[in-house]
């Protein structure tokens, strides 16, 4: 039988009766029906595809939205940290700011390693608000540009809740990549003699064991000096960390809280040699060494307070360097530790020379009602003796000890009975304290008397009237009229500028050894004078009085719509402090009432950059608001 068939009618040849005659053809067959299947899905998975890069993009941007907005509420905060370094004195080489949500932690929890700081190094909590900061304009103004583009960026996911970046770790570290400053580019010169050292350096090596046999043309040249860019004396950085924070429940067990801060680090890398020496030397007090290479010669006690931290801004600019101490850390703040500390203030004293000791810690009145009779005991008394006792202990070195005390300590003698004339205040008169802070500071007057009998110690006593820029703990005085109203009346009988105080204290450093023991009062001088009828009208009629003794006055208060006082109840005297110490106070109330009718500032510069601190760390009325 033939091989090849030959039809009579010329027809093609029929199909194979079995699939797999003709494999080839089949397999084609197959391939083109699913083709043609997947062509009906084609379509669809392009879109799909467009779908899932068109979500990205939208999930891509909507963060990047996000990201923006809380990045212009964190900014302020951190240019505010930054310019606030300035303030420090002496600068510290390590200053460091951990910034977390205030929505994300109560007040009432507490940084962890919040006490663990070493000398030369100062570090910060602060609070992100989830809407732009405004207080006073110590915040700058929301960023523009920095708005979110949609509501989605407010939305309520974990990328966008109130906790901000507190519980989201990538959003931490996306938010401090943003804030990490770049390095700027090596200068063109510096970056060609690196180039040339790295020829050369290749160069060398690629002579290898036959450059032992070449004959040297000319001597090798030392590899050229770089210089050093002075920009990178201060390094920035930051960076997302973990961080914990503590609090103690009411069964007094200890409770934890984690999540991530945004932690900024500003350095001074010319210190970090000298710091990390002192580092290695570990004792009692190793998070409050001092570096020894900064020669401090004046102690100021109690420098996160309202006139420690104006002293320790001021000082510097008068040729002193301060070094400050208090149980608070702050940027005014050198070393934190506490003045009934024996040890720490040998220590302070033995490796400084100090000259002046300006003792501004105490227990306040506004802590009579938090502090035991004890802790008064304890800081106003037994904290005065301990600086006491090291200071003696150098001799002729000390210069000045001031003792700050209070006009509150007079007590009773301030304030006789309606009907009776206002009492007239001066050194003469005998304190009769009517609280614990009265009776510790004028204890500790007596302290510092006795040192200067025993020792010849120079210790000057300036009774302080009021400063703090707190409203006044008086329901029916602060309930009466405004605080600024308020506060004006009492520059001229029981008020001083914070900047005249800190005039006064240099007035009497100067003039301690002179002088040996005073006791001082440090107020504005009142315009009133020391007259029996005077001191009968400001019983019965204060507003008759002022608008004698100060006539533009009654313009000022009219225009303001001010009130006075129903009745003045004390003046105080501060003339033994201009005649003996040479002080010349620049706010007084006459000089006020000038300034006011100018539409000046009343008060000075000074009074707002200290600002307000209150007295303690939880809400006690109006101390803390």
């Amino acid at each position: 039988m033939d091989d090849h068939l030959i039809l009579e009618d010329g027809g093609d040849l029929p199909p194979p009766y079995s699939p797999s005659a003709n494999p080839t053809n089949t397999i084609s067959a197959q391939y083109s029906d699913r083709r043609a299947s997947s062509s009906i899905f084609s379509p669809h998975i392009a879109d799909l595809r467009n779908e899932i890069t068109a979500s990205q993009a939208a999930r891509a941007t909507a963060r990047d939205d996000r990201d923006s907005y809380v990045l212009s509420l964190i900014v302020p905060y951190v240019e505010h940290f930054l310019s606030s370094i300035s303030l420090i004195h002496p600068t510290p080489r390590l200053v460091e700011a951990t910034f977390v949500p205030d929505a994300a932690i109560s007040k009432d929890w507490k940084l962890s390693d919040d006490d663990e700081r070493r000398a030369g190094e100062f570090s910060k909590l602060i609070r992100v608000s989830d809407t732009p900061k405004k207080d006073g304009g110590s915040m700058k103004k929301q960023a523009d540009g920095y708005l979110p583009s949609s509501e989605s960026a407010r939305g309520g996911d974990d990328e966008t809740s109130t906790s901000l970046w507190w519980e989201n770790e990538s959003m931490a570290q996306r938010l401090a990549k943003h804030l990490q400053p770049k390095r700027p580019a090596a200068p063109k010169n510096a970056q060609i003699a690196r180039d040339r050292n790295a020829c050369q350096a290749n160069s060398n090596k690629k002579s290898g064991l036959w450059g032992l046999f070449k004959k040297s043309e000319e001597p090798a040249r030392p590899a050229a000096r770089v210089a050093e860019d002075p920009r990178d004396a201060v390094v920035m950085t930051a960076r997302a960390e973990e961080v914990t924070f503590r609090k103690e429940n009411e069964l007094g067990l200890w409770e934890t809280l984690t999540g991530f801060g945004i932690v900024v680090t500003s350095l001074d890398s010319n210190s970090v040699l000298s710091c990390q020496s002192l580092d290695n030397t570990k004792n009692k007090h190793d998070n409050m060494q001092l570096s020894t290479d900064i020669q401090y010669d004046v102690l100021v006690t109690g420098s996160s307070g309202h006139l420690g931290h104006a002293l320790m801004i001021t000082l510097p600019s008068l040729g002193f360097t301060p070094i400050g101490i208090d149980i608070l850390a702050s940027p005014t703040t050198t070393c934190v530790g506490s003045i009934t500390d024996q040890s720490l203030i040998a220590s302070i004293f033995q490796k400084h020379p100090i000259k002046h000791v300006l003792h501004t810690a105490t227990l306040h009145k506004p802590h009579v009602g938090s502090h035991t009779k004890n802790d008064f005991v304890q800081t106003n008394i037994a904290g005065t003796l301990v600086l006491l006792e090291e200071a003696a202990k150098l001799g002729d070195q000390i210069k000045s000890f001031l003792f700050f005390s209070t006009t509150s300590a007079f007590g009773s003698a301030l304030s006789p009975k309606p009907g009776s004339p206002a009492a007239w205040i001066d050194e003469t008169v005998v304190p009769i304290p009517k609280n614990i802070y009265g009776v510790t500071k004028i204890a500790a007057e007596d302290v510092c008397h006795l040192f200067y009998k025993q020792h010849n110690l120079p210790i000057l006593v300036l009774r302080v009237s009021r400063f703090f820029p707190e409203q006044d703990d008086d329901d029916d005085r602060r309930n009466a009229m405004s605080d600024e109203n308020l506060k004006v009346l009492e520059m001229a009988y029981r008020r001083c500028d914070i900047k005249d105080i800190v005039s006064a204290t240099v007035c009497a450093m100067n003039k301690a050894r002179e002088i040996g023991w005073s006791k001082y009062i440090i107020s504005a001088p009142p315009p009133f004078s020391n007259d029996p009828e005077t001191l009968a009208a400001l019983d019965r009629n204060p507003e008759e009085v002022f608008n004698n003794v100060v006539p533009a006055a009654a313009a000022v208060f009219r225009e303001k719509g001010w009130k006075h006082l129903d009745r003045m109840d004390r003046v105080y005297d501060s003339g033994k402090a201009v005649r003996e110490l040479g002080w010349e106070p620049e706010y007084t109330f006459a000089g006020i009432i000038e300034k006011l009718a100018r539409g000046e500032d009343w008060h000075s510069e000074l009074v707002d950059i200290v600002g307000k601190k209150g007295y303690h760390a939880v809400s006690h009325g109006v101390y803390t608001q």
